[in-house]
């Protein structure tokens, strides 16, 4: 469950930070590219909310793939509700509550 919180949290920090790609190791940066992804970033904070549907593909290091999820976030200021894999995972920006119904287990992280 933790990993994939861990991921559905990775997901929504992408969604919230658009960086061009450094030089560093990747080649050069493109400064036409940082253009762009400046001006995405700007157009998807003006949004009052945002819902996305995705796919996470699961693979292991050998990049075999273990499993397709699909879900969907539902996003407002520093609030967030995820939907995966029959998990309701919700965020009021310092609180984290994670329903399994399935499981019939609840998890609350406390941000203090």
């Amino acid at each position: 469950m933790k990993k994939i919180l861990s991921a559905a949290i990775f997901m929504l920090a992408m969604f919230f930070t658009v960086h061009a790609q450094s030089s560093k190791g990747m080649g050069k940066s493109d400064p036409d590219a940082k253009k762009i992804l400046d001006a995405v970033s700007a157009k998807f904070k003006t949004f009052k909310s945002v819902q996305s549907n995705f796919s996470l593909k699961i693979e292991n290091a050998a990049n075999k793939v273990l499993g397709n999820k699909t879900g969907t976030v539902f996003m407002k200021g520093t609030k967030y509700r995820i939907k995966v894999a029959g998990q309701d995972i919700f965020s009021d920006g310092s609180n984290v509550w994670t329903v399994d119904a399935a499981a019939k287990e609840h998890e609350v992280n406390i941000d203090n």
